[in-house]
């Protein structure tokens, strides 16, 4: 019967370690930044990611698959389906920025090769 609880506190030790580690080894990933736009302005963006707030306070964000002037169709994240939204139910529309990937930055104009080299 003494068994049982020293059992139990070894295995909560060997899960309090198994967590500790994982939250330790987690990657860290930059965030995305989000920039508001007109329902208007998605006619240019369609295969980007978006994040489109209802006026049912629901959020559902993927990539522009389709844009009319009625409603928008979105490729759903985490699910693979697609999801058509009608333009009243839209309240607010934000494009997805991905973060920078360090590893590839990019060249402003500024920093850009010339092209032709002088003598």
């Amino acid at each position: 019967m003494r068994k049982w609880p020293a059992i139990l506190g070894a295995c909560a030790f060997v899960l309090a370690f198994a967590l500790s580690v994982n939250a330790q080894t987690k990657e860290k990933v930059a965030p995305s930044a989000q920039r508001t736009v007109g329902y208007e302005d998605l006619e240019k963006q369609v295969g980007e990611k978006v994040v489109i707030h209802t006026v049912n306070k629901t959020t559902r964000s993927g990539t522009l698959v389709r844009y009319t002037n009625v409603a928008l169709t979105l490729r759903v994240d985490n699910g693979g389906y697609e999801l058509s939204i009608r333009r009243g139910d839209v309240r607010e529309i934000a494009l997805v920025i991905p973060a920078a990937d360090p590893l590839f930055p990019t060249k402003t104009p500024l920093e850009a090769d010339p092209g032709a080299k002088k003598n």
